[in-house]
């Protein structure tokens, strides 16, 4: 073998040594609008500015960069702060070469949707999740969030009537808001909507035992409900979730959520068909601890359709069985 060949044979195998010795590999994504588009300018825009924005987020990765320089002609000022919010918290890139995705549109613009990326973990492997990526009506990118998967949106669509479909849709696209702001830390949107009389049910999980365990269970109380499945139930008020929540993002570089198996169900009482409930696993990994809890929220829309949320939940998805899982019939609630 003449020294050409060895040298045609090492480095290949040197560049492959390099990628895996440093964990990434840059990738550089292309981005294809394939329908949904009112004209070829608007597609064009669109693709360029979501593969810039993708591929600035892989070179900032590849960099470790503390933070973002993100193109003003691609970004609006305030995605630009969203993304940064997110990128202090949770890093991440995307996965692959080419996103071949339709243009959603929406009351304010465009949305496309299904674009996966991993994002950092400290100490375990990166954590495979999707993006929304919405833009204005120039296509100039206005926000990012991160979403639901595709199987799980359309699973919950099944609607009854156009206004249940569209509430079922505001919903989902509130919920992936709701998760972006846990993980940038974001303790104004969730104080925002959060009712100011909102009940917030939190779970520890104790070590069993034959001794009964009193919980809240009074007639002058919303929730009444005995500690099952080694879990004891505390009552919040919404002013106390946000201090300790405020305590949480102070001592945590890094919160990671993930949302399965939801589920939605629109109130059946006539006079409470505003009122939704939301049944969904999450997956919460912070700095120093995780947990895999069943979450429940109580939903209303108020004017505008604007969704409210009046009860948050959480119990110990281990532990908890189907029959002991919290749902609306755990709640005393009345329009008001």
């Amino acid at each position: 073998m003449n020294m050409k060949t060895i040298i045609k044979h090492i480095i290949p195998f040197l560049f492959a040594f390099c990628a895996v010795s440093n964990g990434f590999t840059q990738t550089t994504t292309k981005v294809v609008i394939t329908s949904g588009y009112p004209s070829a300018g608007i597609k064009s825009a669109v693709e360029k500015n979501i593969s810039v924005l993708l591929n600035n987020l892989a070179k900032a990765y590849e960099e470790d960069g503390t933070s973002l320089n993100l193109k003003s002609a691609t970004v609006s000022e305030e995605a630009n702060e969203a993304i940064n919010d997110i990128w202090s918290s949770a890093k991440f890139y995307c996965t692959k070469t080419e996103i071949r995705e339709i243009l959603i549109k929406t009351s304010t613009g465009y949305q496309v949707r299904n674009i996966p990326v991993s994002v950092a973990a400290e100490d375990e492997e990166e954590q495979e999740q999707e993006i929304v990526i919405e833009l204005d009506k120039k296509g100039i990118i206005k926000d990012l969030h991160f979403s639901l998967n595709y199987h799980q949106y359309q699973n919950v669509m099944t609607a009854n009537g156009v206004v249940d479909k569209t509430r079922r849709e505001i919903i989902l696209n509130f919920m992936e808001m709701l998760k972006t702001a846990y993980m940038r830390k974001d303790l104004k949107f969730i104080d925002d909507v959060f009712s100011e009389k909102a009940l917030i049910i939190v779970g520890k999980t104790v070590q069993k035992t034959d001794k009964p365990v009193l919980t809240m269970n009074s007639n002058k109380e919303t929730f009444a409900r005995q500690s099952t499945g080694g879990t004891v139930y505390t009552k919040l008020t919404k002013q106390e979730y946000l201090a300790k929540l405020k305590t949480v993002f102070t001592n945590n570089k890094s919160i990671q959520l993930k949302f399965e198996d939801i589920e939605v169900e629109r109130h059946s009482k006539e006079g409470y068909e505003s009122f939704y409930g939301v049944h969904l696993k999450q997956h919460w990994k912070a700095d120093a601890y995780k947990d895999y809890g069943l979450m429940f929220f109580l939903i209303q829309f108020r004017e505008n359709d604007h969704p409210l949320i009046w009860v948050r939940t959480w119990q110990d998805a281990n532990t908890t069985n189907e029959s002991d899982k919290i749902g609306m019939g755990d709640f005393r609630i009345r329009p008001e």
